[in-house]
């Protein structure tokens, strides 16, 4: 038994862990389901980011197609963490609730090509950087549309 965990609920380091990120019993801490959104996020995040470099820098490819690949792929890794870890089931059927999740999803794909596009080539930023702010603002976006209108009861 490890020491810190003496006198609680929890008998050791592994059901601690599975407990705090069961997303069925955090749903009505939002400040827990902001720090799983923020590790999913970082997950995706370093996905999208990877791919990008990786076809920027190695393959040569164009940053705004580069970024339209990365960002489409680290959506569908988002979907699955979102499902598993961060939220329940919401008030519509799973068709539907995907069905949201991909609309919303394309939303926040065109608003990433639109600020990247943005700050590499008007404001001539570099790409990582740009990148970075475009995470940013999207992210809020998602957990705002994500946490509110799609998996909301």
């Amino acid at each position: 038994m490890v020491p810190f965990l003496i006198n609680r609920k929890y008998t050791n380091v592994i059901d601690f862990f599975i407990g705090y990120f069961d997303k069925n019993k955090i749903t009505s801490s939002i400040h827990k389901q902001v720090i799983l959104y923020l590790i999913s996020g970082g997950i995706c995040f370093v996905v999208d980011m990877t791919i990008l470099v990786f076809l920027v820098e190695i393959l040569k490819i164009n940053v705004i197609i580069s970024n339209s690949i990365s960002v489409l792929i680290s959506i569908y890794v988002a979907y699955l963490l979102n499902v598993k870890f961060i939220f329940q089931a919401g008030k519509f059927g799973l068709k539907k609730e995907i069905s949201l999740f991909f609309i919303f999803s394309g939303i926040s794909f065109f608003l990433n090509m639109f600020f990247l596009y943005m700050l590499v080539e008007i404001v001539l930023m570099w790409y990582v950087i740009a990148k970075l702010i475009t995470t940013v603002i999207v992210a809020i976006f998602n957990f705002t549309t994500r946490k509110w209108l799609i998996f909301s009861k």
